[in-house]
C-alpha cells in the first residue's frame, strides 16, 4: 500500500500533519488547501486497497489520511516473530484432502514453502518432499509409501 501511495504522490500526507494557516503568508492558505485536497485523495486510495469488509469498518472513520493510516498499521500490521509463528503454524496444519484439486493444493504448499524462503527459514530439500508426502490425502496412502520408498 506504501508503494501505491508513494508512486500517486501522496505518502507525504500520511507522514506529516496539516500545515497551519499563518496570516502573515498568503501561501499558507494555498498549502493548507492543497493538503486537505491530498489527504482526501490518500484516505480515498488507503480506503480502495482494503477488502469490502474492512472498507464498511473504516469508511466512517472521521480523521485524516494519517489517522486511519496509522489505526490500519496499529490493528493489522505484525512484527516479524508473530509472523514467522503464522507461517509455521500453516505449515504444520496444511493436509491435502480428498475432493480438492491436488494441482490446487499443491499450490497452497508452495506458497506456504515460498513464505518460509521469505522469512529466511530453511528448510533441507528432502525435508520438505517428505512432508508433503506425509500431507497426501488418505486415498494416496500406498503411492505414498512407494514413494518414500524410492527416496535414496
Amino acid at each position: 500500500m506504501k508503494i501505491w501511495l508513494i508512486t500517486k504522490g501522496l505518502l507525504s500526507v500520511i507522514m506529516t500533519v496539516c500545515p497551519p494557516v499563518v496570516e502573515s503568508d498568503p501561501k499558507s492558505l494555498e498549502r493548507q488547501t492543497l493538503w486537505r485536497e491530498r489527504n482526501e485523495i490518500a484516505k480515498g486510495m488507503i480506503l480502495l486497497g482494503l477488502s469490502d469488509m474492512l472498507f464498511d469498518v473504516y469508511c466512517t472513520l472521521q480523521g485524516t489520511a494519517k489517522d486511519l493510516w496509522d489505526e490500519l498499521d496499529m490493528k493489522y500490521n505484525t512484527d516479524d516473530h508473530s509472523l514467522e509463528k503464522y507461517i509455521v503454524s500453516n505449515f504444520l496444519r496444511f493436509d491435502m484432502r480428498e475432493g480438492k484439486s491436488i494441482l490446487e493444493q499443491t499450490q497452497e504448499f508452495e506458497l506456504i514453502l515460498h513464505s518460509l524462503r521469505k522469512a529466511d527459514m530453511k528448510l533441507p530439500e528432502k525435508f520438505k518432499v517428505m512432508a508433503v508426502i506425509e500431507k497426501f490425502p488418505k486415498s494416496w496412502e500406498d503411492f505414498g509409501l512407494t514413494l518414500k520408498h524410492k527416496m535414496k
